[in-house]
């Protein structure tokens, strides 16, 4: 039976593993737009979890680092997410929140010690983060896979929110902190949590494979210097317009007179130049 206490030991595992991954892929595919990002941040998964189960064994100023761990392997791996599409954080949003967030702990962890405060301030934290970029990536869902991101980050978003406000409540009513941590229905929310966390993690790294894979086949029919078409795409439109597809477009030959002169004037790289700049001219059309 999945247990708090089996995910405790299991996140690190899988943390690193997402960690080598990710960051073989950033090295081997510099086109992999999130994935370096990605990599980081499961990293630091990692290390807070490693931290986080041996917190009893370790000195008070080394445990008060999983939360802000925790709170860095979020913003770089949402980071990633939004990399994907070009996007980044609104850090003028998040990192005032966060910042705010990180002096909050440090003061209830070694200025005025409040473990109430800071279960509070830990599950906002994530909240804000997590906020933050589901409302960056609200508009990036055309593929079902960015949907389903999209989903699991905005529900993330809330049961964080959920179990802020739970300890405000706990806070409010004067009750134990320590009993409602350990209550059934804490337990089944940050089971649940974590388990939707993991799958937005499988489905980051499915995404990436996603865009590569779409990245080499539009390479594969285009030339790399103009972004044109090449024979294999004009094959392609051929084959589909004889099997009923409705496409329309043309096969152009364009002369460019007198580029034997810019060839031996400024060298094949001022050729280069003219043809990238009469591809993306043709392109704009």
């Amino acid at each position: 039976m999945l247990t708090s206490a089996s995910l405790y030991f299991m996140l690190p595992v899988i943390g690193l593993v997402l960690a080598v991954t990710l960051a073989a892929i950033a090295i081997r595919e510099p086109m992999a737009r999130g994935a370096g990002s990605g990599a980081i941040g499961f990293l630091l998964v990692f290390f807070a979890g490693a931290i986080d189960v041996q917190r009893g064994a370790l000195p008070f100023a080394v445990a008060a680092l999983v939360v802000p761990l925790q709170w860095a392997a979020l913003l770089f791996m949402m980071r990633g997410f939004l990399a994907r599409h070009n996007r980044s954080i609104r850090w003028h949003f998040a990192g005032p929140g966060v910042g705010f967030a990180l002096l909050i702990h440090g003061w209830f962890y070694f200025g005025q010690p409040d473990f109430t405060l800071r279960v509070l301030n830990s599950n906002l934290g994530s909240a804000i983060i997590l906020s933050v970029t589901a409302w960056r990536h609200r508009d990036l869902t055309a593929r079902m896979l960015d949907r389903v991101i999209y989903g699991l980050l905005a529900s993330n978003a809330i049961f964080f929110g959920l179990l802020a406000t739970s300890a405000a409540r706990m806070i409010s009513s004067g009750g134990q902190i320590d009993h409602w941590v350990g209550s059934q229905p804490m337990m089944v929310t940050y089971i649940g949590t974590t388990l939707m966390g993991l799958v937005a993690a499988l489905a980051f790294v499915v995404a990436i494979g996603m865009d590569l894979v779409e990245h080499h086949h539009r390479s594969s029919r285009s030339d790399p210097l103009t972004g044109l078409g090449n024979r294999r795409a004009l094959d392609a439109q051929v084959d589909a317009q004889a099997n009923g597809a409705q496409l329309y477009g043309a096969a152009l030959m364009i002369d460019l007179d007198h580029f034997k002169a810019v060839n031996d004037k400024h060298g094949h790289d001022g050729g280069d130049a003219v043809l990238r700049a009469v591809g993306q001219a043709l392109q704009a059309k």
